[in-house]
């Protein structure tokens, strides 16, 4: 969702294949995989669909040329996206070397069995993010259907973000609290 509305890449193509791709591969990994659990399947699922969204979007011969963006969004949107790029790899060889330290040995039964799957998800994640950001700074061309995003709509004031620090803080005391 976040790729075909943010990205200006991002063709109707990919977003149909991506949506039938949702209930096919839902139900194939149900099947081959009955006992893993429904997030972990879903993660699976999420990266698979990605990596079919990506591709035919980039493939894609419906395009005009790209808006032009202030310097500064350029700056940031690249800032960002090699912070996101390699903070996924990061993560993707330090959930490998959990994973062989395991193999080999290790007491990390835990992290084993779901922290694997979840550091995996995040760093894909983390990529995709660091692929679509990297992409709007640089790519001359986009869907002619994009939407433009200017980062000046995800400014907050200060008093939002005391606001916002105070609720997460709640949570995670609460949490922490009754779990």
């Amino acid at each position: 969702f976040g790729l075909g509305l943010l990205w200006k890449r991002s063709s109707g193509t990919a977003a149909i294949v991506a949506a039938l791709g949702t209930f096919v591969f839902s139900i194939l990994f149900k099947f081959l995989m009955p006992d893993t659990p429904f997030l972990l399947r879903m993660g699976y699922v999420f990266m698979v669909l990605v990596a079919l969204f990506i591709p035919i979007s980039l493939m894609s011969k419906n395009t005009v040329k790209a808006d032009e963006m202030d310097a500064n969004t350029v700056k940031t949107q690249l800032k960002w996206g090699r912070i996101l790029l390699y903070s996924g790899i990061l993560l993707a060889v330090l959930g490998l070397v959990q994973k062989i330290a395991f193999a080999c040995g290790g007491h990390m039964a835990t992290l084993q069995f779901y922290g694997f799957e979840a550091i995996f998800f995040l760093a894909a994640a983390f990529v995709v993010l660091g692929i679509y950001l990297n992409s709007n700074a640089k790519d001359k061309v986009q869907d002619p259907k994009a939407i433009g995003v200017d980062l000046a709509l995800f400014r907050t004031d200060r008093t939002f973000n005391i606001g916002a620090i105070c609720v997460i803080v709640l949570l995670a005391v609460l949490y922490i609290l009754l779990w």
